[in-house]
C-alpha cells in the first residue's frame, strides 16, 4: 500500500472518530494530522533510500543504522525489515537477520518472498526442519517460484530427505527442463541413492546447459570417482578448478585424482597451490586447522615411497594441526619405516611442528 494512501485513510478515520467537533475544526485537525504523517513518511523514505544505497556499496553498519531510523518512523514496513535482514546476514549476524526476516514474514504472511527469506534465515542458523516448512509455504503461495523450489530441494538434501528433494526437483524440471541447477541437484540426489548412471547423465546435461557451472563439473567428477573412472574424474575436477580456482576442496580432490592415476608431481602442484593461496589470505580468511591438516596429509600420502623424509615432515605437520587425525599417525608410521629402510644408520632429527611451515617437494 502506498504511504499517501495510508495517510489519507488515517485522516479519514480521524474525521469519522471525531464527529463531535465542528466541521471546520475537524477538517483542519485532519489536514494537520495528514501533514505530520506525510512529513514522517518523507523522512522514512529518505532514510530507506540512503540505506539501500549503502547496502549496495557493502557498507553494512551505516545501512543498518538508516533502516533502524526508518522503522522508528514506520514500524510496519516489511520491505525495511527485509533490507535490514540482508545487511545483518552480510555481517554474519545470523540471529539478528532471522529476527528481521521473521518480522517481515509476520507483516506479510502471504508474501512468497517474505516466507522464502525467513526460510533461508532459518537454514543459516541450522533450524532445517523449520526452514523446510517456510520454503514449502513460499512455493505453495507461488507455485512458479523456481528459486524457492531449488532452495527447498537444497535444504531437503541437507536434512537427508533425498526422496522428497527428487520430487521437488522433478517438479522444477517439468516446468523448466533447461534448469542446469535443478539437474545438478537432482544428480546429487541420485548419486546419494547410489544411482550413478542417472546421476552422471544429469551432471552431463547440466554442463551442456551451462558449461561454466563449476559445481556441475565437480559433481560429475565425484560421481565418476565413485564409479572408479579416475582419469575422467581428474578431467572433470580440472575443469571445475579452472572455473573456480579458489575452491580448496575441489583442488584437493583434483590432487587426489591425479595421484590415483599416477601423476604424483601434478598432484603435489595442486596441494602446494592450496597452501600458497592460503598463505596469501588475511588470517581471518585462512583455512581452519582441520582443512590444513587434510592438505598436509594428502602431501604425505603423495610423497609416500618416493620421498619418505618429506612424507614424515608432511604427516608431522598434519598432526600438529589435528592431533587426533588417526590416518596421519598410520601414514607417519609407514613413512618412518620406509625412511629407516633407506637409511638404517642415520636417523632423521625431529623438528618443531609448525602448522604453516612450507613443505619442500
Amino acid at each position: 500500500m502506498q504511504p499517501r494512501v495510508v495517510i489519507h485513510r488515517l485522516a479519514g478515520r480521524f474525521l469519522a472518530s471525531n464527529s463531535r467537533l465542528r466541521r471546520p475544526a475537524r477538517i483542519f485537525a485532519a489536514a494537520l494530522l495528514a501533514a505530520v504523517l506525510c512529513a514522517a513518511q518523507d523522512r522514512a523514505l529518505d532514510h530507506y533510500q540512503r540505506g539501500v544505497k549503502l547496502l549496495e556499496q557493502g557498507l553494512w553498519d551505516p545501512a543498518i543504522a538508516e533502516f533502524a531510523e526508518v522503522l522508528k518512523l514506520a514500524p510496519d514496513q516489511a520491505d525495511t525489515y527485509i533490507a535490514m535482514g540482508i545487511a545483518l546476514s552480510n555481517k554474519d549476524d545470523l540471529e539478528g537477520a532471522l529476527d528481521a526476516f521473521g518480522k517481515a514474514a509476520e507483516l506479510q504472511p502471504d508474501a512468497p518472498r517474505a516466507r522464502f527469506n525467513l526460510g533461508l534465515a532459518l537454514r543459516n542458523v541450522g533450524r532445517l526442519e523449520e526452514a523446510i516448512a517456510e520454503l514449502e509455504e513460499s512455493v505453495r503461495l507461488d507455485p512458479g517460484f523456481e528459486q524457492g523450489r531449488l532452495e527447498l530441494a537444497f535444504v531437503l538434501q541437507a536434512s537427508g530427505h533425498w526422496d522428497r528433494s527428487v520430487q521437488v526437483l522433478e517438479g522444477v524440471l517439468d516446468r523448466n527442463p533447461g534448469s542446469a541447477l535443478a539437474r545438478n541437484w537432482l544428480g546429487v540426489a541420485y548419486q546419494q541413492r547410489k544411482e550413478f548412471g542417472p546421476a552422471i547423465a544429469q551432471f552431463r546435461r547440466a554442463i551442456e546447459l551451462q558449461p561454466d557451472l563449476a559445481r556441475a563439473h565437480n559433481s560429475l567428477a565425484t560421481a565418476l570417482a565413485d564409479t572408479g573412472e579416475m582419469e575422467e574424474a581428474a578431467k572433470a575436477f580440472r575443469a571445475a578448478v579452472e572455473l573456480q580456482p579458489e575452491n580448496v576442496e575441489t583442488r584437493v580432490n583434483l590432487g587426489v585424482a591425479l595421484r590415483t592415476v599416477g601423476e604424483s608431481e601434478q598432484a603435489l602442484l595442486q596441494f602446494r597451490e592450496v597452501l600458497d593461496r592460503d598463505g596469501r589470505l588475511p588470517p581471518s580468511e585462512r583455512l581452519g586447522p582441520s582443512a590444513l591438516a587434510e592438505v598436509h596429509h594428502q602431501i604425505g600420502q603423495t610423497l609416500g615411497v618416493q620421498d619418505p623424509s618429506g612424507a614424515v615432515s608432511a604427516y608431522e605437520t598434519a598432526l600438529g594441526l589435528s592431533p587426533g587425525k588417526l590416518e596421519s599417525y598410520y601414514g607417519l608410521g609407514r613413512a618412518i619405516k620406509r625412511q629407516a629402510a633407506l637409511s638404517p644408520v642415520h636417523t632423521r632429527p625431529r623438528r618443531e611442528l609448525n602448522p604453516r611451515a612450507e613443505i619442500t617437494f
